[in-house]
């Protein structure tokens, strides 16, 4: 039974569901077991109301584009992503409804802005609508632009827009823009499930008595965090969570004594951040770091030296707090 318990906290992330019988001396309760069996067919074959389930991607496209959204859903479908279809809706629905539940509940929406599209008040609206999600539950959004779209009369949704990771479209170049669409989101969406996995590694209780182990869990944890902020120029995996993701690594290497490994992260995280909360997190781990270096105020300054200078008013805090520890 031990054996089984550690080897499921080791390796959980492997597994989609769980069924526990119970215990060490505890009595074997088949009709519990039958329960928790029916529970997971019922969630698999979508029969059960408590979990919908919904298609990894929205794609908002106007009718007249639809070879455009056709060579992108084959490619998705190709990686492994399903995309919500319309025509599965069942008779009687309320369309609107049905559309606006499949936005909000997307992993990503992907808006595809050409003339077309630009022309089509759906396409906008819908548009907007996930634009609202994004802000309100962190929908994210990916869109395929037409090289050289006219964005003249629609100023406001191109600055919406403007900021997003995207995929341009150049001039007969469909199946290349969306096969290109479909290596950033298979990408993205594989480094998001290795860090739930990841996450639940290191944050199992298992760390307390492996911290090499965490080390490892954690340092890949960095690793796909800073993956995914490259891939998406900074918006499906934000400058904050890169610098959260390395404070978790810095205290289980001040733990082990690694101190001049800890520093080296610090100062990593400092290329993310130059305020904010995080950053305030990351100095007092600074502060800790160079402590436990027995660095000198003098040799403190100097390394804050090297850093950018537009970060050096920030950096006055940094040096505060390791003056006082």
């Amino acid at each position: 039974g031990a054996d089984v318990k550690q080897a499921y906290l080791r390796y959980q992330h492997l597994f989609d569901y769980v069924v526990l019988y119970g215990g060490e001396n505890s009595r074997f309760n088949m009709e519990s077991l039958y329960a928790q069996y029916d529970r997971i067919i019922a969630e698999v074959t979508g029969e059960t109301g408590q979990k919908k389930q919904y298609a990894d991607v929205y794609i908002s496209c106007a009718y007249k584009d639809q070879r455009i959204y056709e060579a992108i859903r084959r490619e998705l479908n190709r990686k492994g992503l399903s995309v919500f279809d319309d025509s599965v809706l069942i008779a009687g629905t309320e369309w609107v409804s049905a559309v606006a539940d499949a936005i909000k509940n997307a992993k990503i929406v992907v808006p595809v802005i050409t003339d077309n599209a630009l022309a089509s008040q759906y396409v906008k609206r819908e548009t907007e609508y996930a634009l609202s999600c994004a802000e309100n539950s962190g929908t994210l959004i990916c869109p395929v632009f037409q090289a050289n779209v006219d964005m003249s009369q629609h100023a406001s949704m191109g600055l919406m827009l403007s900021h997003l990771s995207c995929v341009i479209m150049e001039d007969g170049q469909v199946e290349a823009a969306a096969y290109q669409l479909a290596e950033k989101l298979h990408k993205l969406f594989t480094a998001e499930n290795n860090l739930r996995a990841l996450t639940k590694q290191v944050d199992n209780y298992l760390c307390l008595k492996m911290p090499d182990r965490a080390q490892i869990w954690q340092q890949k944890h960095v690793q796909l965090c800073d993956e995914i902020y490259r891939e998406s120029d900074g918006v499906f995996m934000t400058g904050e969570v890169c610098v959260m993701s390395r404070v978790k690594l810095i205290s289980i290497l001040l733990d082990m004594g690694r101190v001049q490994q800890a520093l080296e992260l610090c100062l990593e995280g400092f290329e993310f951040l130059a305020e904010g909360d995080a950053f305030e997190t990351l100095a007092g781990q600074f502060a800790l770091c160079c402590t436990g270096a027995n660095m000198t105020e003098e040799a403190v300054q100097a390394l804050l030296a090297q850093m950018p200078q537009s970060q050096v008013q920030q950096h006055q805090l940094m040096r505060t707090q390791a003056h006082l520890l």
